[in-house]
């Protein structure tokens, strides 16, 4: 309900607009993409559209119930997801521990909620850490359709390699854990084949094997990342949600002495080290780290374990939780259906883009703003670029970011307007590419707002 209150904060990203235009283009043709179909620099190029099944959820939900069916089922998701935590929590902990656990993940990872694939995917993501967590804390390996939550999860989001190495790593904590070869055996053999299983699962897309190259490809584009917000270091100098969340698991792990296994160690400082490397690396340093740690802390803090239950107290207990998770969903719907939920304006041209279409212009090439390329695809129009940078290559990404930012005039943008034959450019109001197109003697402005400005050839 909280989320959802929230409405068009949810939409504040221009990625979701490409991701459904994506599903629309999946739904019509009945097949997943292969090749570029939205942009007018690199048409046809070979194109891996890994995220394709959350772009036709997102579609079809756009379709149907419109920006509040988008923004109702990613407040879904993310409740979710944090049910999810709590309840594999809530194996181990007292209730008042896993209320703190699940809300600080949750707060720590609230601005990056958005109506994108990662957020969509968290619910696989944590059934995921919870069940392989389950296995581990009962001595054996999870169950082979476990493993089949790979194949959504692969088709979803590119994040999936996570998953299979959490659980690689927690099979080798239950091989180093047994005291002679007999066990061992045991443990290679039934956590082999739920890794087998598992990975044979992740193959299970449009793409196969390629969908393991792609979070490695696009964390390699050295040029092109620092130009991306989300994809900047964690900064302690200006200290948000993250960091606090941080630091406060650091200070509560050693206060209370809490002794993390080796493997587990190892998967908390390699999603801290993600984490510390790339922000949008955060949710799986939050959530995952937090399942994890929670068998740790039964073992090791006395007072946190929760007491036993009886089977009729569970009963009453999932009783309750539905019925309040009811009247959130209903409240959620009922309070949206009094408002308009839409886009942000910053991310969405939409007088901008009618003057442009009124000229006669929108399917000429254009050279855009990395923050409307996802509106224009939206729009059906052929983009310069937009944000799948795995397309367009780390040359490219930041020789367009390089030209449309600096702030005098600069032969770069020249270049660009002169090589794709560019017949009008559009930008936000704020950008530095405004400042440099109205230094080019050949260039004029065609409209211009608080959102957008738009330039084209003065003859």
């Amino acid at each position: 309900m909280l989320l959802a209150l929230l409405g068009g904060e949810l939409l504040n990203d221009p990625d979701t607009y490409w991701h459904i235009a994506t599903g629309r283009w999946v739904l019509e043709h009945g097949s997943v993409p292969s090749s570029d179909p939205f942009s007018h620099t690199i048409l046809g190029a070979d194109w891996h559209a890994h995220e394709w099944l959350s772009g036709v959820m997102l579609a079809l939900l756009h379709a149907v119930w419109g920006w509040k069916g988008v923004v109702i089922f990613t407040s879904a998701m993310i409740g979710l997801t944090v049910g999810i935590l709590a309840w594999g929590s809530s194996k181990y902990l007292r209730n008042f521990y896993v209320i703190v656990i699940s809300l600080a993940a949750l707060v720590a990872f609230s601005p990056h909620i958005l109506a994108r694939p990662h957020v969509l995917v968290m619910p696989v993501l944590m059934l995921w850490v919870v069940l392989v967590t389950f296995a581990r804390s009962a001595r054996k390996a999870p169950s082979f359709l476990v493993a089949l939550l790979m194949i959504p999860w692969a088709n979803m989001h590119g994040s999936f390699p996570i998953g299979l190495g959490v659980a690689g790593l927690l099979a080798a904590e239950a091989f180093f854990d047994e005291q002679d070869n007999a066990g061992r055996f045991v443990v290679v053999k039934r956590w082999g084949l739920f890794l087998a299983v598992a990975t044979l699962a992740s193959l299970a897309t449009p793409y196969g094997i390629q969908g393991f190259f792609y979070p490695f490809q696009l964390g390699g584009m050295e040029r092109t990342l620092p130009w991306i917000t989300e994809w900047q270091p964690l900064n302690f100098s200006k200290p948000g949600v993250v960091e606090s969340w941080v630091m406060c698991v650091l200070a509560v792990l050693l206060f209370r002495g809490i002794q993390l296994p080796f493997f587990r160690l190892l998967i908390f400082l390699g999603l801290l080290y993600l984490t510390l490397l790339h922000l949008r690396m955060a949710e799986y340093l939050l959530f995952i780290a937090s399942m994890l740690v929670v068998p740790v802390i039964a073992k090791q803090w006395s007072d946190a374990p929760c007491p036993a239950s009886s089977g009729s107290s569970r009963i009453n207990v999932h009783v309750k939780i539905a019925t309040i998770c009811g009247f959130a969903f209903i409240g959620s719907i009922a309070m949206l259906a009094a408002r308009d939920v839409a886009p942000s304006r910053l991310t969405s041209p939409v007088a901008a883009l009618a003057a442009v279409q009124k000229a006669g212009l929108s399917n000429k090439p254009v050279l855009n703003s990395y923050d409307f390329g996802g509106y224009l695809i939206f729009e059906k129009v052929p983009v310069f670029f937009d944000s799948r940078a795995d397309l367009y290559g780390d040359a490219f990404m930041d020789k367009t970011f390089s030209a449309s930012n600096l702030a005098d005039a600069s032969p770069n943008l020249s270049d660009l307007l002169q090589e794709y034959k560019i017949e009008w450019t559009i930008f936000g109001a704020n950008e530095n590419a405004v400042r440099i197109l109205n230094k080019e003697p050949d260039w004029v402005e065609l409209y211009r707002d608080d959102v957008a400005v738009v330039h084209v050839p003065k003859s």
